[in-house]
């Protein structure tokens, strides 16, 4: 790859960064525009480099390349969506679908790695592991992008409730309509005698 693309990725992800910090201190809270901008910028832009190194040069038949592009590649459609859910205070949902999207990418690389330098033999399979990861795994991806502004709406909403509030609705949660042993919540495992 030449000096002129590396500088050009280097300034991008810059430009990236600094569009995304908090200018004073009342943006600090999760912004849910800077949150799926974050997720779709951790995403696209690994994505996009590892193809470009892929494609630049001898690409996929230098081994250093091909490490680095799919190395790239796995990391922009792993872990890029979930950081705009991160910064947002997302919690099980995030949790969950990075490890959905941890074993789809994990099919999907090891398509692209199969189609691009498998054996004749490999290469259908390769193929069929290239689709089937890659279109679960940008499903998850593009929920996970599109979902990000909601989950920042929850956050806010935790954030402004009372903690009185929250202990009473955990009271309902685990012990039902019925009033809780002495007014107040026990553990689960005690109140239903596990």
């Amino acid at each position: 790859m030449t000096r002129k693309l590396w500088r050009m990725w280097a300034l991008a992800a810059l430009a990236a960064a600094l569009g995304l910090a908090p200018r004073t201190a009342s943006a600090a809270k999760p912004d849910p525009v800077n949150a799926a901008v974050l997720g779709t910028a951790a995403t696209v832009l690994p994505i996009a480099f590892g193809a470009s190194v892929l494609a630049a040069g001898r690409g996929f038949r230098d081994d250093a390349r091909f490490t680095a592009g799919l190395t790239s590649i796995a990391v922009g459609s792993i872990i890029g969506p979930t950081t705009g859910q991160l910064y947002a205070g997302a919690g099980v949902d995030a949790a969950v679908t990075l490890s959905l999207r941890t074993l789809t990418g994990g099919l999907t690389v090891t398509g692209l790695g199969f189609t691009l330098r498998g054996s004749d033999e490999e290469v259908p399979a390769g193929v069929a592991l290239l689709v089937v990861g890659g279109l679960t795994t940008a499903a998850l991806a593009i929920y996970d992008i599109l979902e990000t502004p909601s989950v920042v709406r929850e956050a806010r909403i935790r954030a402004q409730r009372d903690p009185a509030e929250l202990q009473e609705l955990f009271s309902v949660a685990v012990c039902g309509p019925i009033p809780c042993p002495a007014g107040r919540p026990e553990r689960f495992s005690e109140v239903r005698g596990l």
